[in-house]
């Protein structure tokens, strides 16, 4: 199994030849995956992590990224962590396995963790109209009025993405599920700008942020020490202080490197997208994940358990990014 979460971002190194790649990239992998490697030169196979490992430095330069962290386990324990590169733009701080990235859309499964644990713990039901949600129409109808896809739109093949209805109940399951354009609950589009509102329903409920709710249920209980939710996390600046910041490509007549600053993404914690982490700390949230240490069996069912679309077939999305048709057809394969 390989996950692989990349964000733009670099900075300035020991030059390579050509165009600098301006890239951070975070690799989790297990030994599994590394089977390939294991004969990858014509040697005798060896021993596929070290293979791996003498693999990365042609990689990272064939493919000109300044900085990467790389994290690999096996049988439940991290037999790998590294980094290469620097992760500031005036290479004084070269990339380690501590370095931390925003790792966008993963994001979304410390969310659907926490709000499985949540509904467990009866703070809410994924079954309750999210359009309770205090700004909702108001929300709603700007989505309708922006023109972006998420509220509706003609696509140039004449596919028609009908938007929210605003005044239908939508439940949480069917923001999870990103099934929330045209009727609820029976379409997937995924839509980010609704899901993103989930963080604010679960405030308006609880009277508890994300931000206090995915430390308790998820990484605390994952053991995970250098992962922060949004750089609001008090008590988390050793997190912030590691992070690589984003970097765009630019001419080289403005920069040697070729490399410029980029605006940094939405540091918020939302239900999308905000999370800051380590690549070692990935790998450890991906084995806790994957045992009892966040979810019950029977919530880690749920979680990678789609809905039926309306041909009987399961939906591409399950609570989170994975699970869908691909999980499903790895079940009947087994």
């Amino acid at each position: 199994m390989i996950r692989v979460a990349e964000t733009r971002a670099s900075a300035r190194g020991p030059r390579l030849p050509g165009r600098v790649l301006s890239r951070t990239g975070v690799f989790l992998l297990t030994c599994a995956s590394l089977v390939p490697f294991a004969g990858a030169t014509g040697e005798e196979p060896g021993d596929p992590v070290a293979r791996f490992r003498s693999f990365l430095p042609g990689y990272r330069a064939e493919n000109r990224i300044q900085s990467f962290s790389v994290a690999v386990a096996r049988d439940g324990e991290i037999v790998l962590a590294e980094g290469h590169g620097w992760q500031d733009h005036d290479a004084e701080e070269p990339t380690t396995a501590e370095t931390t990235y925003l790792v966008a859309s993963i994001t979304k499964t410390f969310t659907a963790a926490t709000l499985l644990r949540m509904a467990a713990e009866g703070h809410l039901s994924l079954e309750e109209d999210f359009t309770a949600l205090s700004d909702w129409g108001e929300r709603c109808a700007r989505l309708i009025d922006s023109g972006i896809i998420f509220g509706g739109a003609t696509l140039e093949d004449g596919t028609v993405i009908e938007p929210p209805r605003c005044e239908e109940p939508i439940t949480l399951a069917n923001v999870l599920h990103h099934r929330v354009n045209g009727e609820p609950g029976t379409g997937f589009l995924y839509n980010l700008v609704v899901l993103g509102r989930v963080s604010n329903y679960a405030e308006e409920k609880t009277e508890r942020s994300l931000r206090d709710t995915i430390p308790r249920l998820v990484t605390r209980p994952a053991g995970l020490e250098d992962t922060a939710a949004g750089w609001r996390d008090t008590g988390r600046g050793h997190v912030l202080s590691r992070l690589a910041p984003p970097m765009m490509h630019t001419d080289r007549e403005v920069d040697p490197d070729g490399l410029a600053h980029s605006p940094l993404p939405n540091p918020e914690l939302n239900a999308s997208s905000g999370i800051i982490a380590s690549a070692p700390d990935l790998v450890k949230y991906a084995i806790a994940l994957l045992g009892d240490r966040v979810l019950s069996a029977e919530l880690r069912e749920t979680m990678w358990t789609p809905p039926t679309d309306p041909d009987g077939e399961p939906a591409p999305y399950a609570y989170g990014p994975g699970g869908g048709r691909g999980v499903a057809s790895s079940r009947a394969s087994r």
